[in-house]
């Protein structure tokens, strides 16, 4: 069984939840400068059905991100403590099923400035 997991990281802002909104006019020619969409990240596996020796290829597919990001590809062997596979930060990575890392999980952390 292999598990997957993705998520995207954005340096922490302080927020003042007890504040009011702010209200901010916004001049037409401004509009097209606005970003709305929250950054998503999903995971597919292939093959879908695996076998032991079987090469298998998870791809992190990221929308909504600015263009400059680093991706680290993490893996698990009880869901608390991960550790980064040094060297891949492309949106896909290649691993062959073996006994040792049968039952691990994974994961794509994807971290941008925005």
């Amino acid at each position: 069984m292999i598990f997957c997991f993705a998520f995207a990281e954005q340096p922490a802002t302080p927020t003042d939840l007890a504040s009011e909104p702010e209200i901010i006019e916004i001049a037409d020619d401004d509009f097209g400068h606005i970003e709305y969409a929250t950054p998503k990240v999903f995971l597919e596996m292939s093959p879908e059905i695996v076998h032991m020796g079987d090469e298998i290829t998870l791809t992190a597919i990221l929308m909504d991100f600015p263009e400059d990001v680093t991706i680290y590809w993490e893996y698990s062997n009880n869901c608390v403590d991960w550790f980064v596979i040094e060297g891949e930060h492309e949106n896909l990575y290649t691993f062959i099923l073996t006994p040792d890392n049968l039952g691990y999980y994974w994961r794509v952390r994807v971290h941008y400035e925005g």
